[in-house]
């Protein structure tokens, strides 16, 4: 049990590692647009993807990760002010966006979160889902990144470095993470 609580850890680590690496690359080039930077929102939304998808439950009908879509797109409800950049992508999941001929395209997520990092909305959009322990546990193990208030807290920092343009909010972050 230790050792996967330590791996756990070790992922959440690897994880956050690798977004803030990211955000240092991208708010340390003082340009007024972040995005100058090229690659950076690719790099950015793999990054975020990779914590999105940490810990997702199992599709139990077809024994695979279910994508964060469904997590996402209940803000509607839970948050109807930080739902309008949800709304736009509501469309293309029910029109079957993901037909099985498109698996080599971007799910609705991907597009979602590109999206929501390129107009500098996401934290905006995730903070009310991730105030919501049980919502989060609908949809995520408790070993999930998601699940980490200490993970989750920095990972919003950097997010919001982001959106701000604003290094000095990286240096807010507590060194002891």
């Amino acid at each position: 049990m230790h050792d996967l609580v330590h791996c756990n850890q070790r992922e959440h680590w690897t994880l956050l590692g690798n977004l803030k690496t990211t955000v240092e690359g991208l708010v340390s080039i003082n340009h007024p647009n972040v995005w100058s930077k090229y690659g950076g929102l690719e790099r950015l939304c793999r990054d975020m993807h990779s914590i999105l998808y940490h810990g997702l439950i199992l599709d139990k009908v077809h024994c695979q990760k279910t994508d964060y879509w469904q997590f996402v797109k209940d803000v509607r409800w839970l948050s109807p002010h930080a739902a309008r950049h949800v709304d736009k992508f509501i469309h293309l999941h029910e029109n079957g966006q993901q037909n099985p001929e498109r698996s080599r395209e971007r799910t609705v997520a991907e597009l979602w979160l590109q999206h929501s990092l390129q107009f500098h909305c996401l934290s905006a959009q995730l903070k009310p889902l991730l105030e919501n322990k049980p919502y989060i546990r609908k949809f995520y193990t408790d070993s999930a990144f998601l699940l980490s208030d200490a993970h989750v807290t920095v990972m919003l920092q950097c997010l919001e470095a982001v959106e701000q343009n604003n290094p000095r909010l990286l240096a807010q972050i507590d060194a002891s993470i």
